[in-house]
């Protein structure tokens, strides 16, 4: 379904209300780690998951404005799932599945960033290409083997460097 301007923004905007409650409910959380006579016995659990779930929801929702290509939209799935593994977790710590949870979620970020490195490798820009390819090494008569010395293109002087003939 292609979206208008106008709907993106809105879709933006309700992603941004949903990064701000998540900001509130961090701030609520260590509020707690300094003042924890200030919450019910049993907060934390919540306090702790309620960050972790709601930045997966804002994350997918800032998806669906954002118009992202597919492996963007894999990632964010990823990525979101495991903010919902880790924040099962922490809100049911005593669970049997607790473990899996978070082993789930470790998993999940992991691959994530993998997806990132092999996604995005550096870029090769014209002149570093054909520095990598065809210019190794320049030559040059003042030593070694045969009255030649190997020494590598970032060693020569500028022009030579550019040069595609030996000196």
């Amino acid at each position: 379904m292609q979206r208008t301007s106008l709907q993106r923004v809105g879709v933006w905007v309700v992603a941004v209300s949903f990064g701000a409650l998540t900001m509130a409910s961090t701030a609520t959380l260590l509020v707690w780690n300094v003042l924890p006579g200030l919450f019910p016995t049993g907060a934390h659990a919540l306090l702790g998951s309620a960050p972790l779930a709601l930045t997966a929801i804002g994350l997918l929702i800032y998806q669906i404005a954002k118009r992202p290509r597919p492996l963007e939209v894999l990632q964010a799935i990823l990525v979101a799932a495991a903010f919902l593994c880790w924040a099962a977790n922490q809100l049911l710590p005593d669970i049997p599945q607790s473990l899996l949870l978070n082993d789930m979620a470790i998993a999940l970020f992991v691959l994530d960033v993998f997806l990132l490195i092999v996604s995005k490798p550096p870029a090769l820009v014209g002149e570093d290409v054909a520095s990598a390819r065809f210019a190794r090494h320049v030559m040059t008569p003042d030593a070694s083997v045969n009255g030649e010395r190997e020494r590598h293109v970032s060693d020569a002087p500028v022009d030579e460097a550019r040069s595609n003939t030996f000196p």
